[in-house]
């Protein structure tokens, strides 16, 4: 004889536990979780990457150490790609037989900056404090309306001199640290007691800018996508009392992506590339789809109206 044993409560538990967890989503759930770390990890680094390239670029001309001469430190204070320059300030500080009581200067000299959109030619008197000098650059190359993705060069002279033209030893240190931008520094090989040094600047957008720029682009294309096409499954389903809270939802929408674009870092005025990108195409799309949910309604207001 065959022995049937009943289903304890233990069993069917177990059973009913094992089959609320299909395989399949077990599975989905490997892949999802390890996909969402890397994705998390990649953006973390991105993220830091960006953030030391732009804590660290520097660059030396000459000698760090100079000891007879003057000493030059330049600063990139500001990046203005809509008007087209590049701030510097400009830190002399005379060492060795050019110093007297550790700050004024020992004898006369003059500083000639080239390149820049202000002419500097600044004499300096004996017993006299160098004074920092604040220099715009322009932007000689690059346009703006390429953003995120528009690149810049510029270049610039400083000399420093006697009153009579005798060449003053000089070293130039360059900080061009700036956030939102990545700022690469070149100078030409020069004798490392020359008086004259040449820099040269390239900015573009810094990492984070570009993807900041390019996350809002995409998140107004895919918030459009979803309203639009939300909107055309209900109206071809005929809920014509669903459709009616569609309205609010593309107003605000519609009125919020100018907020959004501006949340993107650095961002010029409307008509640069990320904007044909994204958001002319969604401010057209859900203006369309504004117009035609307002047609539908009426149309169904009309058609209830006439059947009473």
């Amino acid at each position: 004889m065959v022995s049937t044993k009943p289903d304890t409560p233990e069993s069917t538990e177990t059973g009913e536990t094992s089959a609320s967890v299909p395989p399949r989503r077990k599975r989905k759930w490997l892949i999802l979780v390890p996909v969402a770390v890397i994705l998390a990890l990649s953006f973390i680094a991105l993220m830091l990457s960006s953030f030391l390239k732009v804590r660290h670029t520097s660059l030396v001309s000459g000698d760090p150490m100079l000891r007879d001469g003057i000493r030059i430190t330049a600063t990139v204070v500001d990046v203005a790609p809509a008007d087209r320059v590049v701030k510097l300030r400009l830190v002399f500080k005379p060492v060795g037989n050019l110093v007297e009581d550790d700050s004024f200067l020992s004898k006369p000299v003059t500083v000639t900056v080239l390149g820049g959109a202000d002419v500097v030619h600044d004499s300096y008197k004996a017993s006299q404090i160098m004074l920092p000098a604040d220099v715009r650059i322009p932007l000689r190359s690059g346009s703006i309306s390429m953003y995120p993705f528009d690149r810049y060069e510029s270049t610039l002279r400083v000399e420093v001199t006697t009153p009579d033209g005798a060449p003053v030893a000089t070293s130039l240190t360059v900080e061009g640290s700036n956030p939102g931008y990545s700022v690469q520094l070149t100078t030409d090989s020069q004798g490392a007691e020359s008086a004259m040094r040449d820099l040269t600047l390239r900015v573009s957008r810094a990492p984070t800018t570009i993807f900041f720029a390019l996350f809002t682009a995409a998140l107004m294309v895919t918030l459009t996508t979803l309203a639009i096409l939300t909107t055309f499954w209900l109206l071809r389903g005929g809920a014509s009392e669903s459709v009616r809270f569609m309205i609010p939802l593309i107003l605000v929408l519609l009125f919020a992506f100018p907020a959004i674009r501006g949340f993107a870092p650095g961002v010029p005025p409307l008509g640069v590339l990320v904007d044909f990108l994204g958001f002319f195409w969604c401010e057209i799309v859900l203006g369309i789809g504004v117009i035609v949910v307002y047609s539908y309604l009426m149309r169904e207001m009309r058609k209830t109206s006439k059947s009473k």
